[in-house]
């Protein structure tokens, strides 16, 4: 009987020691290459410095920084009209294009002072999400409701029917839609 475990206990364990080798050495990769083991600020947690702020550093290379770099990756993959032989293969076709666009984000997402302008920015809407308990997409949308005088044809909190005719009111006294946020944030 004996016999018949013996394989399967060394089995078990070289998985048991495989699986702790495959854990430490994703820890220390994840030290040296995180950006929560380069931000000393003890008042965010890990998960804002190595997934939210890096989310909107990856959003604003994409939409401001490397915007040149994306719209031609964009439109050198257009070109080759879906089903066809060619479109199988623009990963080719669009290399230089889409190595463009890698080494411009790249150098962005390893800039610790593009880190820390996004950083300021994810700080600046964790604070308005807590003073108003309305997330960034809801605030975007009622902004741009208010702004282009749009009627209302969507369902809303009482958190943003609040929110609403707080910014509704500042933007007829000051027409600056932003001017409710901005004294929200005063305080």
């Amino acid at each position: 009987m004996l016999n018949l475990f013996k394989p399967l206990m060394i089995g078990s364990g070289a998985m048991v020691v495989f699986g702790a080798a495959v854990y430490i050495n994703a820890k220390n990769y994840s030290n040296d290459t995180s950006f929560h083991s380069k931000d000393p600020d003890p008042s965010l947690r890990r998960v804002e410095k190595d997934i939210l702020i890096p989310k909107i550093m990856r959003d604003r290379s994409r939409q401001y920084a490397c915007a040149a770099q994306v719209k031609a990756f964009n439109d050198c993959c257009l070109q080759y009209k879906p089903g066809t032989l060619k479109s199988y293969f623009t990963f080719i076709n669009c290399k230089n294009e889409n190595d463009a666009m890698m080494q411009c984000m790249n150098e962005k997402f390893l800039s610790m002072d593009y880190y820390y302008d996004c950083k300021e920015i994810y700080l600046h809407e964790k604070k308005l999400f807590q003073k108003t308990d309305v997330l960034k997409k809801d605030r975007t949308c009622v902004k741009d409701y208010i702004e282009n005088s749009k009627p209302v044809d969507f369902e809303m909190t009482e958190t943003v029917k609040k929110y609403f005719e707080n910014v509704s009111t500042d933007y007829e006294k000051t027409n600056n839609i932003n001017s409710f946020d901005e004294s929200l944030l005063k305080d």
